[in-house]
């Protein structure tokens, strides 16, 4: 159902009620309605000069009811895109405070001046890739997305899954 499903559902496997997660701004609309919806907290922290997640303000925002923290790379809306070293300090932050990456990759294939893209790996256990082929091959419309998740995850990832894809087809 889309990336935008695929997010909620890993809001649903990896949050409680009152539990919070970090967006960095400019932060894609969606992402805020489904922490809303789930009842998790957004905490919004402030991004670079270009943009670009600020991993200053990201530690100063972490608290111990902190889950996870969205990169969303390349950005929506800002267009910005965070390089293999910034991704890796991302990463590197999120594993020494216990918390969950959740990488937004849904524009992916859409850099220009070449920069490249670069997908979170060095702590597999604690990242989670959401893409969608709606945007990369031209599917708009038909709300087709991915989950690359640790297996950790798949009870619950399941479990979500299997309630909300009941339907009468």
């Amino acid at each position: 159902a889309g990336a935008n499903q695929a997010f909620i559902n890993v809001l649903l496997s990896i949050t409680d009620v009152g539990d919070e997660v970090i967006l960095t701004k400019p932060y894609y609309f969606s992402h805020l309605v489904a922490l809303q919806l789930c009842d998790v907290v957004p905490v919004m922290a402030n991004s670079d000069s270009e943009l670009k997640p600020d991993p200053i303000e990201i530690k100063a925002s972490i608290t111990p009811k902190t889950k996870a923290l969205v990169l969303v790379n390349p950005g929506n809306p800002s267009g910005s895109v965070a390089d293999r070293e910034l991704v890796e300090k991302l990463e590197t932050l999120c594993h020494h405070a216990g918390i969950w990456l959740i990488s937004d990759e849904a524009y992916e294939h859409f850099i220009y001046d070449s920069v490249a893209h670069y997908s979170p790996s060095l702590y597999p256990n604690q990242v989670i890739n959401i893409f969608t082929m709606s945007k990369s091959f031209a599917l708009a419309g038909w709300r087709v997305g991915y989950l690359c998740f640790p297996k950790i995850l798949s009870d619950s990832m399941l479990k979500v899954r299997g309630r909300m894809a009941i339907s009468t087809d």
